[in-house]
């Protein structure tokens, strides 16, 4: 099995799925992005595999927690123009086959990830509680806040943390 994992935008280091949350702003039900995260000399690149979308970092945090803004901005926008066109370009991108060495690279990651016995879907498990203990420390802060959109890392593995 291959380990080192190379897309267009450098060696494959992470890969993770983002969840848009309805908001009081945003309140639109949104499939679960992926996205890929690879490196290139020092830099990392994030890319939204659905979206088509990409965002740059020092790190792997920093290119996830841009790539997360830039969703989230794109889709803000989309969204505030014409919902009826907003689905319709969303259905382009999300069949769109430009991205194919992206989407090899992410499920070829993923079967290495299986093969060190890493499940993705036990740390939806984790974010998951996390996430309730952190809305329940937001509740009280709901009605002050008015962000148009948020959007969350749902999943994250890299080979950092895998290797140990």
């Amino acid at each position: 099995m291959e380990t080192k994992i190379t897309i267009p935008t450098g060696t494959v280091t992470a890969i993770g799925k983002f969840k848009v949350f309805k908001t009081e702003k945003f309140n639109y039900n949104i499939p679960v992005l992926v996205f890929i995260v690879a490196k290139k000399d020092d830099i990392y690149t994030a890319s939204c595999l659905h979206l088509l979308l990409d965002a740059s970092g020092k790190t792997e945090n920093e290119a996830i927690s841009r790539l997360q803004q830039v969703c989230g901005d794109y889709l803000s926008s989309i969204f505030k123009k014409d919902s009826k066109l907003a689905w319709d370009i969303l259905e382009e991108l999300f069949t769109s086959d430009c991205a194919t060495e992206f989407w090899n690279g992410y499920e070829r990651f993923k079967l290495y990830l299986s093969a060190k016995n890493v499940s993705m879907e036990s740390n939806m498990e984790k974010y998951l509680l996390k996430r309730i203990q952190n809305l329940m420390e937001q509740l009280e802060k709901w009605n002050s806040s008015k962000d148009p959109i948020n959007i969350d890392v749902v999943s994250y593995d890299t080979f950092k943390t895998k290797a140990a």
